[in-house]
């Protein structure tokens, strides 16, 4: 039995404690009384660094069944990340890390591993293999994605990358879904029918502990009702034909069944959640077919959906969260060779913040929480953020630099304008609209472009109609400075629903890079497209200072076509703030004000003219939960909207200015 542990990085205190209270700790007392059932347990670097500081009893609880050979604890990414995901160094780190916390605190060598979400690529033998890792516990449907039938899962297998092996165990599907949910007596019978049915020597069961009273209703079930308790009792009282062991014990004394190669894959849940929702219909409809000719079973390994990172597609916002982590291994790789003295200690210190940015609950998202949770995404940016500070100061020793960069950041094959300060990094997309998709704040080490867009899920349709009817899906990634033309007398109602015309054609254009000029910080994009059927050109130099947090945007609008036009010119904006509820139409307008007092910031917003209206709004997205569905704060929208008439081969010029201010 492997038991895992977890809490996302900088999740908040008062849930983790919580949990403590109603599953970590609860569940360690009750297996203490039954030091003859043994237990594979996995706990997150994430978690094991909050009980150190805020729980060390229940550290001592955990030592103590090491000490005494209940349990044995496994290992895997310190952080929790996804480790397919990430470069093999920076695995391998992860991996490292957390082997040597365990052995610093109990005293314990790690053999095994718990791979993240199961998420599983081939080439991750050669790094388990180079960490000293012999084992890992993934799920039953990967063996059977490799062809192997249900009578042959029992047990394990050698694999191998590059002549490095670790072996694999396939933890039982039916297991993970009735634990503890079956009765125990059921739960018994079934372990008795796997050994009847297929002589099975070993049936492998793991899954997340907190399912052991954190999940609704568990802490009743599991403890009130003493579910846990009975299921020990009845192993116990099964010994004669039922033993328990740990995972190296049974390797110990028990020959491999072969070997297995493994292509990418995680549990059957994760591959469809990372379908795209039309592929995701698409596999409903073959698998309501093969149900009703009673095949899905026997076809199940060959529906297998889609691969993890499928994600980064799904997810624009994940994609760019995940490549600027690469960039800044990248970074700290490259330094590595260079540094010495103090600046070593730093870089290892960046490293750390590095890999608390992998933390993988914020990349994804199946039907719970996940990357539409602002604090997890904010934690994630907080700590690359403060990571890639550290790397400033190791290569700027001067108090006031600047740095362009042009490279293709997110590997869409377009190219990105990234642009830093010690006080300040933006992002700049050529290629969607000229637009920004990250501006971080870094003395608060905090990104205020932190926005998942509104976006259909599969679930979406089975939500009561008092739900479904607030609910509003984007056909874009919201960012910053996206060039709009409204039609007259556009209402808040619509552009909060999204059911306005866009008149012009620049919001997704593909912008030139014009010049950037490196000493005075100036980037000029150019965008050719239509409005009103007319040919129009949009030139805007973006202005960042050496010295404070504050955003300039020059606009030259320019029509190129032959005739007068008359326009509704609206620069789309949003800005991530901690909450914001505020929905208004100011009119005649030329400065804006607004306030994160969580973050502790506000943002002044001034027009070089008079907005003839401003309209603000917040970005709200809903998502499933265990209970109610969630309504997740995501972004305040601004759109100014400045009216104006331009004859033919003339321009028009409009200046918006950002400045971030503490509180």
């Amino acid at each position: 039995m492997v038991i895992h542990f977890h809490q996302p990085v900088d999740n908040f205190g008062f849930v983790i404690d919580k949990i403590t209270d109603k599953c970590y700790e609860p569940f360690l007392d009750v297996i203490s009384g039954f030091p003859d059932i043994k237990f594979n347990l996995h706990y997150s670097g994430s978690l094991l660094e909050w009980f150190k500081r805020y729980r060390p009893s229940i550290m001592d609880k955990i030592k103590a069944l090491a000490v005494k050979g209940q349990i044995e604890l496994i290992g895997g990414g310190f952080y929790e990340p996804i480790l397919s995901a990430l470069p093999p160094g920076d695995a391998k780190g992860q991996i490292d890390m957390l082997s040597d916390f365990i052995k610093k605190e109990f005293g314990f060598k790690v053999s095994g591993c718990w791979l993240a979400e199961r998420v599983w690529q081939q080439h991750l033998a050669e790094v388990f293999s180079d960490a000293g890792i012999k084992y890992l516990m993934l799920d039953e449907i990967h063996l059977k994605f490799s062809g192997l039938k249900r009578k042959d899962v029992f047990g394990y297998y050698v694999t191998e990358e590059n002549s490095k092996t670790v072996s694999v165990f396939g933890a039982d599907k039916t297991l993970r879904y009735s634990i503890p949910f079956m009765p125990v007596e059921k739960t018994i019978s079934y372990l008795r029918q796997i050994k009847e049915d297929f002589a099975a020597r070993v049936v492998s069961y793991g899954d997340d502990g907190e399912k052991f009273g954190a999940w609704p209703d568990t802490h009743m079930i599991v403890y009130e009702k003493k579910w846990l308790d009975n299921f020990l009792k009845a192993l116990r009282k099964s010994s004669s034909w039922l033993q328990t062991t740990t995972v190296s014990e049974y390797m110990d004394n028990n020959p491999p069944s072969g070997n297995i190669y493994l292509p990418d894959a995680s549990y059957q849940e994760m591959n469809e959640w990372s379908l795209s929702l039309n592929a995701l219909k698409r596999l409903r409809v073959l698998q309501k077919q093969l149900k009703e000719k009673k095949s899905v079973k026997l076809m199940e390994e060959f529906l297998r959906g889609g691969v993890w990172k499928n994600f980064f597609i799904k997810y624009p916002e994940s994609n760019h969260m995940h490549k600027r982590t690469l960039l800044a291994s990248h970074r700290i790789r490259k330094l590595k060779k260079q540094v010495s003295g103090s600046d070593i200690a730093l870089l290892k210190r960046a490293r750390k913040e590095l890999y608390k940015a992998h933390c993988n609950c914020a990349y994804w998202h199946g039907i719970f929480g996940g990357i539409y949770l602002y604090h997890l995404r904010a934690a994630l940016y907080r700590h690359l953020i403060g990571a890639e500070k550290i790397l400033d100061g190791i290569e700027h020793k001067k108090r006031q630099w600047l740095n362009i960069e042009i490279s293709d950041i997110d590997c869409d094959g377009h190219d990105e304008i990234s642009v830093s300060t010690r006080e300040n990094k933006l992002i700049i997309n050529p290629a969607i609209g000229g637009s920004i998709t990250e501006w971080d704040l870094k003395e608060k080490q905090v990104n205020i472009l932190n926005i998942l867009s509104r976006k259909e899920e599969g679930y979406h349709k089975d939500f009561e109609s008092r739900y479904r009817k607030n609910i509003y899906y984007d056909n874009y990634r919201r960012k910053l400075f996206i060039d709009r033309f409204l039609e007259d007398n556009v209402s808040l109602g619509e552009l909060l629903s999204g059911a306005y015309k866009d008149r012009g054609e620049f919001a997704g254009a593909h912008y030139d890079i014009v010049r950037t000029r490196q000493p005075g910080g100036a980037i000029t994009l150019r965008g050719k497209s239509i409005v009103y059927n007319r040919s129009m050109q949009i030139d805007k130099t973006f202005i960042t200072g050496k010295q404070d947090n504050c955003l300039e945007v020059k606009y030259c609008i320019r029509n190129l076509s032959s005739s007068r036009v008359k326009l509704n010119f609206a620069p789309e904006m949003n800005f991530s703030l901690s909450d914001d509820k505020i929905r208004e139409r100011l009119c005649s307008l030329n400065r804006l004000l607004l306030r994160d007092e969580i973050e502790g910031f506000k943002l002044a917003i001034t027009f070089s003219r008079k907005a003839k209206d401003v309209f603000r709004y917040p970005v709200n997205t809903v998502s499933q939960s265990q209970e109610e569905p969630d309504y997740n704060y995501q972004a305040s929208c601004v759109v100014p909207v400045f009216d104006m008439i331009i004859d033919s081969n003339r321009s028009k010029h409009i200046t918006i200015k950002l400045t971030v201010q503490p509180l």
